[in-house]
């Protein structure tokens, strides 16, 4: 009989760790998705690496077509249109800049951008409701609870994204030639820069830039909670 009353217990406790495993890797997703959307929903940030990667030179584009461009690509992703629509000036008339292999990457690459949006969301939410919960709970008998959730969330971003700025430090290509066969069940992310714009446009340096930019950012954050749930310690009795 000690045995049955012994079960509730052992589930509970079950329950209780696997939710506040979930709320850290909830947080971690949550600062990471929220940076990769800030990136590639930054016009700036575009026509920065266009600038420092001197995409005017490779590319024939002046400046006021660049910003354009990066406009274009920056609406597409939230827009409904399944195909990415860019028009440029030439001498010969206004024409597309990118062919149909370009196009049909980028849907792929918008589906992608769409799942993070989704994770995203759905991982903050997660969060919040967690959030509420054990605040409203331990409020009176454990209100540091969510404050150590907190840190341990801010640990675990920041040692994670660490040991992977490292790794791309290391083997940014092998790492990113990885990513690119996991992510997409075709070959049409390998394109030719003699025939194509995009990885004129984006080269494999703004790539590793921009992981750079969103692992920082992620970390910054990261420090940010671990310093708040500390904080918070202190002057919680």
């Amino acid at each position: 009989m000690s045995e049955l009353l012994k079960i509730p217990n052992i589930a509970n406790k079950i329950i209780s760790k696997t939710s506040i495993l979930a709320f850290i890797v909830a947080i971690m997703v949550f600062l990471i998705t929220t940076n990769v959307r800030l990136a590639f929903n930054s016009v700036d940030w575009y026509k920065t690496g266009f600038e420092r990667h001197n995409v005017s030179y490779t590319t024939g584009l002046n400046a006021t077509q660049l910003s354009n461009i990066a406009q274009d690509i920056s609406s597409y992703f939230n827009s409904d249109q399944d195909y990415l629509v860019v028009i440029v000036q030439a001498e010969s008339g206004n024409r597309e800049l990118f062919n149909e292999n370009e196009k049909i990457h980028m849907k792929d690459v918008k589906v992608l951008v769409k799942t993070v949006y989704q994770f995203q969301i759905l991982s903050g939410l997660y969060a919040m409701l967690y959030s509420i919960v054990i605040f409203t709970i331990y409020r009176r008998t454990n209100p540091k609870r969510l404050l150590n959730h907190l840190i341990y969330s801010g640990v675990f971003t920041s040692s994670l994204v660490l040991l992977v700025g490292v790794l791309a430090s290391i083997s940014f290509s092998y790492l990113f030639e990885q990513f690119h066969v996991l992510s997409f069940d075709n070959d049409l992310w390998q394109l030719d820069p003699r025939y194509n714009y995009l990885t004129r446009l984006f080269t494999e340096a703004f790539f590793f830039e921009s992981t750079i930019l969103v692992g920082i950012s992620s970390i910054i954050q990261s420090i940010i909670l671990i310093f708040a749930g500390l904080v918070g310690k202190k002057y919680i009795n």
